[in-house]
């Protein structure tokens, strides 16, 4: 686990820090000392910044999956939330293995890389983040295994962002993604979400690739 402390005016990729060099002048291990072990396809490494793609404008919500990609389909499911001022709003993520074989499937996991979302109001005109200040823990990736015809629901909602304490609603979500919307705030809002994920090199098959349109979903 890496903790970035992260302030953000143009949001800004936040997990580049769980890659940084060493700093300069750090001490060279000593003689006889064996290299770290490579790291292993249940925990493979980040060796790039992750980029945020740009998802297409919402449109109609739906309650449905995606379609299904490779054997898997997934949705984002919406919920309240806690608090008042602002309500934090809960986002779960559901991903359903539906390739009909007897073997598992395994995702490389890295939220910080994975996901891209774009907000939009009824008419399709996105809406803008806002200036966030961010103090995140962010793991580093790993696998997750889905067995046949089983669903893995995982909360996405994304700690530590910092929050204006005013009436609203705070939408806080990887890849420094967030909103925090005023009550006054009438417009509906509409949440597009891409998922997609890349198999490590020793891929075995079963990992999964591709990218996953998750249908839109309303924040209410």
């Amino acid at each position: 686990m890496t903790l970035l402390f992260v302030a953000v005016i143009a949001i800004s990729c936040s997990a580049i820090a769980c890659t940084a060099p060493a700093p300069s002048g750090t001490a060279p291990a000593p003689a006889g000392t064996a290299p770290a072990p490579a790291p292993s396809s249940t925990m493979p490494a980040r060796t790039t910044p992750p980029v945020r793609a740009t998802p297409p404008s919402p449109g109609v919500p739906s309650s449905g999956w995606s379609e299904a990609v490779n054997g898997l389909r997934g949705r984002l499911v919406v919920s309240p939330g806690e608090g008042t001022a602002p309500r934090v709003v809960r986002i779960d993520l559901e991903l359903q293995n539906v390739s009909g074989s007897s073997s598992p499937l395994q995702i490389v996991w890295d939220a910080e890389a994975m996901f891209a979302f774009s907000l939009a109001d009824e008419r399709g005109k996105k809406i803008p983040m806002g200036p966030i200040e961010e103090s995140r823990m962010i793991s580093r990736p790993y696998v997750r295994t889905l067995q046949p015809d089983s669903v893995l629901r995982t909360d996405i909602t994304a700690q530590g962002y910092g929050v204006r304490p005013s009436p609203g609603v705070f939408i806080g979500l990887p890849n420094s993604t967030a909103w925090q919307l005023d009550a006054s705030d009438t417009r509906r809002r509409l949440l597009h979400g891409v998922l997609t994920a890349t198999a490590t090199p020793d891929n075995d098959r079963r990992q999964w690739q591709g990218t996953l349109d998750l249908p839109i979903v309303e924040i209410r």
